[in-house]
């Protein structure tokens, strides 16, 4: 259905996408983002709002480090925090010392909805080396909250 011509039918393929929790349901989803028809893309961020599963990990991974739309970047975050696992942890972590804005907020709001005890080793170990002040503060509001 997503091969089709008409920009609705694509749009309708992508939007149930978000319901299929297979790793190939990114392949779509990532040809979405560069559809020319604004509602495709618009569906395919909505769809990965909704895949979040231990194996969507390393998709999402790879949809935040390509895309260049902040909007796209912080729904793959979104996402992976409620994957819940150490490794989505790690790359919460990971984005919230290197970003800054948006994307960094984005970061914070996925690890403090977390609730996986394993990640607060993580966030006392980052916030014990931090040399940004800023980031050191946000990891131990993080840490205070768990």
């Amino acid at each position: 259905m997503f091969a089709s011509n008409d920009a609705a039918i694509r749009c309708a393929a992508v939007s149930a996408l978000r319901f299929l929790y297979f790793k190939r349901s990114f392949v779509i989803v990532r040809k979405a983002l560069g559809d020319p028809d604004v509602k495709v893309r618009e569906a395919a961020v909505t769809a990965i709002g909704g895949l979040h599963f231990p194996h969507a990990f390393n998709p999402l991974a790879r949809i935040y480090r390509e895309a260049t739309d902040g909007r796209v970047r912080a729904a793959a975050l979104a996402s992976i925090g409620k994957i819940q696992t150490v490794e989505a942890g790690e790359f919460l972590v990971m984005v919230l010392r290197q970003e800054g804005g948006e994307l960094r907020n984005a970061a914070y709001t996925a690890l403090h909805q977390m609730d996986n005890a394993d990640v607060v080793p993580i966030l006392r170990q980052h916030h014990e080396i931090e040399t940004n002040p800023q980031v050191r503060e946000t990891l131990g509001e993080l840490l205070r909250r768990h």
